[in-house]
């Protein structure tokens, strides 16, 4: 998997991988921003004012919860790897 963060490309690797189920920081913030486009795609919602404008809006609770939910599956639930 590979996107494109200001210029730069991330790349999910096994190396990667490996070392976040080991709990690295660094490895699990990287993951974060490796998919951070997509839980906020997750987390967004519209509104409408009275003059029926549409406003979009990100839940940020929601955003925690779902970044909770995937460093604790890469840490807990994750097979090991051979």
């Amino acid at each position: 998997m590979n996107t494109k963060t200001e210029g730069a490309t991330l790349n999910l690797t096994i190396e990667l991988i490996m070392k976040a189920m080991q709990g690295q920081p660094e490895a699990l913030e990287y993951i974060l921003k490796l998919y951070d486009n997509y839980i906020n795609a997750f987390c967004r919602y519209e509104t409408f004012d009275a003059d029926g404008i549409i406003h979009i809006g990100l839940d940020e609770d929601m955003k925690v919860q779902i970044q909770n939910k995937l460093l604790d599956a890469i840490q807990h639930k994750w097979r090991p790897m051979i």
